[in-house]
C-alpha cells in the first residue's frame, strides 16, 4: 500500500488498485485481467486484452462486501502479474507481426490514412501521427511507436514490460514503444483502436459541415 496526498495507492509487483477518499465517498479502481460489465462499475477502460481498469465509488460500508472482496483479490493477482503466466507471446506457431499487419488493420479504421513520419511509414488520423515504425537508435529493433496518453502508457508498461516499454528519447512524448516480436494480434489490435480514440481527442471535435 503507498499512501499519497491525495490517494492510496495498491501495489505488489504492479500498482492493481486504488482509493481516493471524497468528503461523503470514496471513489477508486482495480484492474483486472478480465472486461467485467456490472452495475457497480462506473466506467470500464480497456488497456490491453488483459488490463482492464474498472472504476467504482464506496458510499456506505455495506459496499465492502462479497463482490468487493473478490474483485480485490483478483486485482492483488493481476499485482502479482500471475495473469501473465499464460500467453504471454505468440506462440512458435503465429506468424510475428510486421508493419505490414499494423498498416492493414489500422487502415481498416475510419478515417485512418496511411502517411509518412520522420522518413518511415505510417498511420495517421486527420494528419496526426498514430502509429510508425521506431527510428531512433535508443529503440530495439522491430518496435513500435504507438500514440497514447501518458496514463495508459504507464499502466501498459506496468501490467506487461515484456512488450511495451519508452526510452529516454520517447519519455516526453505522448506514446509507448511496441515490441512487435511479443505482442499478439488482438493486444495490438485493441492498442490501435485505443490510440485513434486518443488522437481524435486531441484534434478536437469534427467541424459540423454548413447546410446548402
Amino acid at each position: 500500500m503507498l499512501p499519497e496526498k491525495t490517494r492510496i495507492a495498491f501495489q505488489v509487483r504492479m500498482s492493481f488498485a486504488q482509493l481516493t477518499p471524497r468528503q461523503r465517498w470514496i471513489d477508486g479502481h482495480v484492474v483486472l485481467a478480465r472486461r467485467l460489465e456490472h452495475p457497480r462499475f462506473r466506467q470500464v477502460q480497456t488497456f490491453s486484452p488483459r488490463n482492464h481498469l474498472h472504476t467504482f465509488r464506496l458510499e456506505s460500508p455495506s459496499d465492502v462486501d462479497e463482490d468487493f472482496a473478490g474483485w480485490m483479490r483478483e486485482a492483488h493477482a493481476v499485482g502479482e502479474q500471475r495473469h501473465l503466466a499464460k500467453n504471454a507471446a505468440p506462440s512458435s506457431r503465429e506468424k510475428r507481426l510486421t508493419f505490414d499487419a499494423v498498416r492493414r488493420f489500422g487502415l481498416s479504421l475510419p478515417d485512418v490514412e496511411e502517411g509518412t513520419a520522420y522518413g518511415t511509414p505510417a498511420l495517421k488520423l486527420g494528419g496526426k501521427l498514430l502509429a510508425c515504425m521506431a527510428i531512433n537508435k535508443s529503440a530495439e529493433p522491430d518496435s513500435l511507436v504507438v500514440r497514447v496518453d501518458f496514463d495508459q502508457r504507464a499502466e501498459l508498461i506496468a501490467a506487461e514490460p515484456e512488450i511495451y516499454y519508452v526510452t529516454d528519447h520517447y519519455v516526453d512524448y505522448s506514446s509507448v514503444l511496441v515490441r512487435l516480436t511479443r505482442i499478439r494480434r488482438d493486444a495490438l489490435e485493441d492498442l490501435l483502436q485505443s490510440s485513434r480514440r486518443f488522437v481524435r481527442q486531441l484534434a478536437g471535435p469534427r467541424p459540423r459541415r454548413r447546410s446548402r
